[in-house]
């Protein structure tokens, strides 16, 4: 993944934290957003594309079985991030796996 993707996707993590914090704040999936953001910003290349693949499975079915409706501004950040996964998916094509 290069470094420019890296940053981008991080950048679209913390919107969508800052809009689920205000908004859902008392929710898990908020709470996970957030620990995930912090645990990738550690994160360099293949290491950062793993775990934001994962992230973004793991987001979603949190979210679902918590029953979160998404207003429009968190729809829109939620998008941001989730249009970054051919990004990290791209390594791995890339690599033949």
């Amino acid at each position: 993944m290069r470094e420019e993707d890296r940053r981008k996707a991080l950048i679209a993590m913390k919107n969508l934290t800052l809009a689920l914090n205000k908004y859902h704040g008392n929710s898990l999936t908020a709470e996970y957003v957030n620990e995930s953001l912090i645990d990738l910003q550690k994160d360099q290349a293949m290491a950062f594309a793993g775990s934001f693949l994962y992230f973004l499975q793991k987001a979603s079915n949190l979210r679902i079985s918590e029953g979160i409706e998404l207003n429009e501004i968190e729809e829109a950040r939620w998008r941001e991030v989730s249009s970054l996964k051919t990004v990290a998916n791209g390594l791995f094509f890339g690599m033949g796996l």
